[in-house]
């Protein structure tokens, strides 16, 4: 994932955005905070029992519980959070209550001596359970490492999202790994960063650079129906290998309605895509292959993006498309946007017009958009939302949002036609008049008394 700017995400902290006059969410929605005063905070999940696990790119992992934000675990040793990179995923294991089961996939600090520094890094998939006496702190002593050995040469394309598909198997995903290109020479010929090549899977099999993995989450194991699964060596990278040729894999949503996987796959100054990992193909060499380094987004086509490089000629050009697949969805951009993939909506608290839809976001805008039936809309306006960097469905079934620019985690709540109750909360909780200030004080009273409740149990 890349921002404009050499301090990369970090630079979300000090960067101004200005807010268009009705910035935030469109009328008859509120955006209510949750939780407040996080440090960079990159992604969350929902477990068991009220529980909020929120990350922070630096190595921090909190959990929110009962109004109050605990630390789980501290990883700032083990991370380097130079630019891009950091803790940037978290996973909730669908066994939480039986097995307390979290994951965490962070770029590794492989130069103790020079830490946070643009030297080369890794990238390290562990596990980690919730202590039995007290659900809010981890229990070093369960900690198991499931996947590591990515490497990343440069500061940006670092590793990416995680989530469980419909069987329990755990997906992640790992950037291509790749310095940014910037040197005269690339922008004259587009020439490929020759570690970018590594995301290449029919020639580059040993590399986790620029794959999406499919693994047993007990194990670390690829899965027998991975498509170069080797039953001989299930934990070979090639075993574990779901899908390759992405650049920057930065979230990655499962639609638990049709069991398809989308991956939000952040781009160069040219597009942003979605891609589709569908639930059966028949040539994985093609269905299966975004075509990154070569191919970028296109609207139905995969359109080349390195037509000077020889690399890209041999590989792909002269065999005429046949050997990627297209976006699922992409759009151009000016230089420095980034898509954060959300879920597609499945709940009943929004209008039906957004059911089924599928929610992203884009940090560089700071905004929020719809995607269904091959029409793109914008919810709401850009502006004043934190610059959101993770996207979920709270239990409530309202769409749940982390703004790294705020350090909130804040939920966006329908509240009704009137226009004067869909104002940012940036404060606090939403005020209004008529008709949404009813709504808004019901909606807190209850969140307040079911607080009060688990509280008092």
């Amino acid at each position: 994932m890349r921002f404009t700017g050499a301090a990369g995400v970090a630079a979300c902290l000090v960067l101004a955005v200005g807010a268009p006059a009705q910035a935030g969410p469109p009328d008859g929605f509120a955006v209510r905070t949750i939780v407040r005063g996080l440090e960079s905070p990159t992604a969350f999940a929902y477990a068991p029992g009220g529980l909020i696990f929120i990350t922070e790119k630096s190595g921090g992992v909190h959990v929110f519980r009962n109004g109050r934000l605990h630390e789980f675990l501290d990883l700032s040793d083990d991370v380097n959070r130079y630019s891009d990179r950091g803790l940037l995923s978290v996973a909730v294991d669908p066994s939480f209550e039986t097995n307390r089961r979290v994951y965490l996939l962070f770029t590794e600090e492989l130069t103790p001596a020079d830490p946070d520094s643009s030297r080369p890094a890794g990238g390290k998939l562990i596990r980690i359970e919730a202590s039995r006496r007290d659900p809010t702190k981890a229990d070093p002593s369960t900690r198991v490492t499931l996947v590591s050995g990515f490497k990343s040469i440069g500061p940006w394309h670092s590793v990416g999202g995680l989530d469980f598909d419909e069987r329990g198997r755990l997906l992640l995903g790992f950037g291509d790994g790749s310095p940014y290109c910037l040197s005269a020479r690339c922008q004259r010929t587009g020439v490929v960063e020759p570690f970018s090549a590594n995301a290449y899977a029919p020639f580059e099999l040993s590399s986790l650079s620029g794959k999406i993995l499919r693994i047993d989450p007990e194990t670390g194991e690829g899965v027998p129906d991975n498509p170069f699964y080797d039953p001989i060596d299930p934990a070979a990278i090639s075993s574990r290998i779901l899908a390759y040729g992405v650049r920057t894999p930065f979230r990655v949503q499962v639609d638990h309605v049709t069991g398809e996987i989308y991956v939000g796959d952040v781009g160069t100054d040219q597009w942003e895509e979605i891609n589709l990992i569908p639930t059966s193909w028949s040539d994985p060499e093609t269905e299966l292959n975004f075509g990154w380094p070569c191919y970028e987004g296109g609207d139905g086509e995969p359109q080349p993006v390195r037509e000077g490089d020889p690399y890209c000629v041999s590989r792909y050009y002269e065999a005429e498309n046949e050997l990627t697949t297209a976006p699922w969805f992409a759009y151009p951009v000016e230089k420095g946007a980034a898509l954060i993939l959300g879920p597609h909506y499945r709940g009943t608290t929004y209008p039906a017009e957004y059911v089924g839809d599928l929610f992203f976001g884009d940090w560089k805008r700071d905004s929020f958009w719809t995607y269904s039936d091959d029409e793109l809309k914008q919810f709401g306006a850009g502006g004043d939302w934190g610059q959101p960097v993770d996207i979920d469905v709270s239990p409530r079934g309202n769409l749940a949002y982390l703004g790294i620019g705020t350090g909130r985690l804040n939920e966006i709540v329908y509240v009704g036609g009137d226009e004067s109750g869909t104002r940012w909360a940036g404060a606090g909780p939403w005020i209004g008049s008529g008709v949404a200030a009813v709504l808004g004080a019901t909606l807190l009273v209850a969140y307040w008394t079911r607080r009060r409740r688990s509280r008092a149990s």
